[in-house]
């Protein structure tokens, strides 16, 4: 009897001992698809990342096609209106001063009174004609930077000024290239209008940076007419440079004094480039 209790004890053991076996079995199984299914769901979810990252890699070349579409578009504009500023700046005093020189010649009437006519329109037929070359050559200002350039136009300029002085104190090594073009052609164009049409004997190029706040000061001591013909298309080239650079621009006459220009522009706005908001106007 004691027998047979013990060999059912046993029995009740090994049912047991396999059923727990067979728990732990099922157990492990079903923690290891439980494990396989969190890793396909893992992947699953890696890959749908990558699907919007290339999908969004994918718009921006969309964008950026766009807007090189547009740099070509607008870059063949510009050749055009430069092949007219030649046209029409250049080639007419050239073309004026040479029928002027032959018709005198001619008529043997070339003499100390008329010559003088036909020189200045080939000067001005240069002036010009250096002006937009100036436009189409900015790698020397990018070699130089900004305080080079501004350096060599000063030293330029002292051909026909008496006095040029150049002060600057800034902190920033070098802007953008479009906006250390666009500094050096506004303070050519004010050069210009002082060296053609003030009679200044001294001028003082000044270039300081305050924090953010970056000031520009070209001061003569010549006489500005204001409704001049050439004194208007130089300011009005001088604030298309001003609004390529966002920038803000005062113009001071004082007849006894002289003339100031000063312009204030965003050290952040000149030193880096946000590829989105050059776009976005661009594309609209």
């Amino acid at each position: 009897m004691l027998s047979s209790l013990g060999l059912v004890t046993f029995l009740v053991g090994l049912a047991i001992t396999a059923a727990a076996i067979w728990l732990l079995a099922f157990s492990a199984g079903a923690q290891q698809k439980q494990d396989s299914t969190a890793e396909l769901q893992n992947q699953l979810r890696q890959l749908l990342e990558q699907c919007d990252a290339l999908r969004s890699a994918h718009g921006h070349l969309l964008e950026d096609k766009a807007f090189f579409q547009f740099l070509r578009a607008d870059q063949d504009r510009e050749r055009q209106l430069l092949a007219l500023d030649l046209h029409d700046m250049a080639l007419p005093n050239l073309t004026s001063a040479l029928f002027h020189l032959e018709g005198l010649s001619r008529r043997g009437q070339l003499n100390d009174e008329t010559l003088p006519q036909a020189i200045d329109m080939i000067r001005e037929s240069l002036f010009q004609t250096r002006r937009v070359m100036n436009c189409l050559s900015p790698s020397l200002v990018h070699d130089e930077g900004v305080i080079g350039s501004l350096e060599r136009l000063s030293e330029q300029l002292e051909q026909s000024i008496r006095t040029v002085t150049f002060r600057h104190d800034i902190d920033f090594d070098r802007l953008t290239p479009l906006s250390e073009c666009a500094v050096v052609h506004l303070v050519r164009e004010a050069f210009d209008l002082i060296r053609r049409h003030r009679q200044a004997q001294h001028v003082t190029l000044d270039f300081r940076q305050n924090d953010d706040h970056l000031v520009l000061q070209i001061m003569d001591d010549g006489t500005c007419d204001l409704l001049h013909e050439e004194e208007v298309a130089g300011r009005q080239r001088i604030d298309d440079c001003v609004e390529l650079l966002h920038g803000h621009c005062e113009l001071q006459c004082q007849e006894d004094i002289g003339t100031t220009l000063r312009v204030e522009l965003s050290v952040t706005d000149l030193t880096q480039s946000d590829t989105l908001s050059e776009k976005s106007p661009a594309i609209g």
